[in-house]
């Protein structure tokens, strides 16, 4: 891989979005989507810890119930990140100036469809190369940033890396 060619990874909750008010209004919706069928405990949603920890939970809930989170999430904030998420001109320029330097891959701790959504909102979606979901482990992180083979990870705010990882902040 060439200087020119070097992939560079962006973390979708880190620098896209900010999960407060519309992760919040997300996990209401739903809970109350299922309340009846499934009932979902949002305070042992919330107990789970950070974004990456409440959605490993969801996901277990969601599969006892038969619910299709990505579909759900997705669908929630395809229809409500409008009202939450603006682009950032300042990150949009960044996110493309990395993408002509080399491809840019997002990972997130979210279903597919709600990476997605999140990054179209943010104005960044026609910069990435590939979408990394579902990144909800060190392991996880670990493999992509494997098959990535010297890429440069760009955060917002320091994030936990594996140990070697050369990272810039955005």
């Amino acid at each position: 891989m060439t200087a020119s060619s070097t992939p560079s990874v962006v973390f979708v909750e880190h620098v896209l979005w900010e999960p407060d008010a519309a992760w919040t209004d997300a996990l209401e919706h739903v809970a109350g989507r299922f309340a009846r069928a499934t009932p979902l405990d949002l305070d042992a949603v919330r107990a789970a810890g950070a974004l990456h920890e409440q959605l490993s939970y969801l996901a277990g809930w969601a599969a006892d119930a038969g619910v299709d989170l990505d579909r759900e999430l997705g669908r929630y904030l395809d229809e409500h990140l409008s009202m939450h998420v603006r682009p950032a001109p300042t990150i949009t320029r960044a996110v493309r100036a990395l993408a002509v330097a080399g491809p840019v891959h997002a990972v997130s701790a979210l279903p597919p469809r709600a990476a997605e959504s999140i990054a179209r909102h943010a104005g960044c979606w026609r910069s990435i190369a590939e979408l990394h979901a579902n990144v909800r482990d060190a392991a996880t992180l670990g493999a992509v940033l494997e098959q990535l083979d010297g890429a440069r990870v760009v955060a917002a705010d320091p994030t936990p890396l594996p140990e070697g990882t050369a990272s810039s902040l955005l």
